[in-house]
């Protein structure tokens, strides 16, 4: 990490920023310690898609009461998501059990797409407390609009979940948040066939699937690629 100023000299003075203000970092008489900061990250280290503690308000997902932050530790928060039974959505002719979320990932990653081509997987930080394997589903998807999705299941406690990027593949979109009346399905589907170029990734999609157990008591931490 590197911190640093930008101070503009004049013939009466100067005036340093970020903070704008008048005076000298090295004057005893400038207290203000504002600066700026640059982060030194090796291409080889994690690539946090999402977080929970940081992203959470700019996450796209349906309103349900249940849904909230949690602590879990010393500064770190999950999105826990609790409810009796999935909510379901009309697709079509069919009813669809499902809770998706959404974030726009593109400008956390945009000064790292160079180490994209590093990542071999993608890792989701859960945890459950329903006894039976919950599934789910993580998804990429790229700027054209295509998810690129895989599921697994999430085990009883807290784990970390790694899933190979070559087993993404080409799958729904899902449309959140919904419109009221419904009047759109719930996914969409691309008829032409497309590969998956981590450059072109752009927002990560989050599902919770019907298993075994009608309720849903999950928490989700972090999402990324390593």
């Amino acid at each position: 990490m590197a911190s640093y100023n930008v101070v503009l000299s004049f013939e009466d003075g100067s005036v340093t920023f970020p903070a704008g203000k008048p005076g000298h970092p090295g004057n005893w008489d400038y207290y203000d310690d504002s600066n700026y900061r640059v982060e030194f990250i090796p291409d080889n280290s994690p690539l946090l898609l999402w977080d929970a503690r940081k992203d959470y308000g700019n996450t796209i997902r349906e309103w349900m009461p249940g849904n909230s932050l949690k602590p879990l530790c010393v500064n770190d928060l999950g999105l826990n998501i609790s409810m009796d039974s999935l909510p379901s959505y009309k697709h079509y002719d069919s009813i669809v059990r499902d809770y998706t979320f959404k974030y726009f990932c593109k400008n956390d990653i945009a000064g790292r797409r160079n180490a994209l081509s590093n990542k071999s997987k993608i890792v989701v930080a859960v945890s459950t407390t329903i006894e039976n394997p919950q599934p789910l589903e993580i998804g990429l998807i790229t700027a054209n609009g295509i998810a690129f999705t895989a599921q697994f299941q999430a085990n009883t406690g807290t784990n970390t979940y790694k899933i190979p990027l070559g087993e993404l593949k080409q799958g729904k979109y899902i449309m959140v948040k919904r419109p009221y009346p419904e009047f759109m399905p719930y996914y969409h589907e691309s008829e032409d066939s497309f590969e998956l170029n981590l450059k072109d990734i752009e927002t990560i999609q989050f599902s919770i699937k019907q298993g075994l157990s009608p309720n849903i008591d999950l928490t989700v931490a972090k999402i990324w690629l390593e």
